[in-house]
């Protein structure tokens, strides 16, 4: 084993460390490599521009989300993660831009914009080779009428990618959200400060939750962002020696069961399930991540750590490199999974020439 699993949160800090090392140093500097081409089926859903209503930001970063996760469920489709497809918020890039960067055929993009209780969106899809807008999608209207605009949104980005087109079917998270504009606010608003992940914000992030599920004690992603925001004060509070570091484990469990309970087939809730018992049953871990990677192929953090977990037990490339080469696919700009990637390829020495194009591309965007 490369790294016992006492020290896997340092082998995190390290990878990462590693990575912004060598940005800044240019340690391993060789020309930009050829980027292979674009697979047919492959997107990048882009944070959606919003208008001054704060709402508005939550409404669009929601929606980008909810249609990620939905597209991801198309066999041997490439849906690129939320990190590598928000870097482009702040940055007017072209649609062939963002497809040499990402990788990919296609990106869905669009505007927000939210006055009172009349909700405006615009969206349209491109071809990244050509620049060529497929087809575009607006939608005017109010609250109710904005769960059928997803769904419209999904089966049209479906149909040209390709994928089986199920009549009827839902958005994934308006299936759990219903038509309450309270209770979908104010769990995108609990999921900004989750990514925050900072201790004042995780509080702030459990008590929105908690408002969320006795508004609606069956929504299964607000269980998961109750159990995801535990154990990462759990991380806190480990990291500081304080004694709630097992009890705050201790209550992510029921929120994990729970939302297993309304939904079997949730991705992330097998990953906080291997993230909560990774101290103690290595075995019901893997089980976890792997059941993850199978419900949702196009999970960076399902494969990471899969690809960890692995490293960590016995350390094989091919099992190993081939998840932490997934999740570096899915997010091709994060420094985290390029920094933990680059780790582990450092130690097999027939593979080492493959870091330095990583960091080239890093480098290209994080200059």
């Amino acid at each position: 084993s490369l790294a016992p699993r006492r020290f896997r949160p340092a082998l995190a800090v390290f990878g990462v460390a590693l990575a912004l090392t060598l940005i800044l140093l240019g340690t391993w500097h060789l020309g930009a490599p050829e980027p292979p081409s674009q697979p047919a089926r492959s997107i990048a859903v882009l944070s959606f521009a919003i208008d001054s209503e704060p709402n508005s930001t939550y409404i669009a970063d929601g929606l980008a989300e909810e249609i990620r996760v939905a597209l991801a469920a198309i066999p041997e489709t490439l849906v690129i993660g939320k990190q590598s497809s928000d870097y482009f918020e702040k940055w007017n890039a072209s649609g062939q831009e963002i497809g040499d960067s990402l990788r990919v055929a296609y990106v869905l993009e669009g505007k927000v914009s939210l006055k009172a209780d009349e909700l405006k969106i615009w969206s349209r899809l491109v071809e990244t080779g050509t620049g060529t807008e497929i087809w575009h999608q607006n939608f005017h209207g109010t609250w109710q009428q904005f769960y059928e605009f997803q769904r419209e949104l999904l089966r049209l980005t479906n149909q040209t990618l390709g994928g089986e087109v199920v009549e009827g079917e839902p958005v994934a998270d308006a299936a759990n959200a219903g038509t309450d504009q309270e209770v979908y606010l104010l769990y995108h608003q609990a999921r900004a400060l989750i990514h925050e992940r900072t201790k004042p914000s995780l509080l702030e992030a459990q008590k929105k939750l908690e408002e969320v599920l006795r508004l609606n004690p069956a929504y299964a992603q607000a269980h998961l962002g109750m159990a995801k925001t535990y154990l990462e004060l759990a991380r806190f509070a480990n990291y500081y020696g304080e004694d709630w570091h097992g009890e705050s484990r201790a209550l992510a469990k029921p929120h994990i069961d729970r939302a297993l309970e309304i939904d079997a087939g949730l991705a992330e809730a097998y990953i906080l399930q291997g993230s909560l018992v990774s101290y103690y049953d290595w075995e019901l871990e893997e089980q976890s991540y792997r059941q993850a990677v199978a419900l949702n192929p196009n999970l960076a953090e399902a494969h990471m750590e899969l690809g960890i977990h692995l490293c960590n037990q016995v350390y094989s490339s091919l099992a190993c490199l081939y998840h932490l080469e997934k999740a570096y696919e899915i997010e091709p700009l994060s420094v985290d999974t390029a920094g933990i990637l680059a780790l582990f390829l450092h130690y097999v020495p027939e593979r080492r020439h493959e870091i330095a194009p990583i960091f080239s591309t890093l480098r290209t965007r994080y200059p």
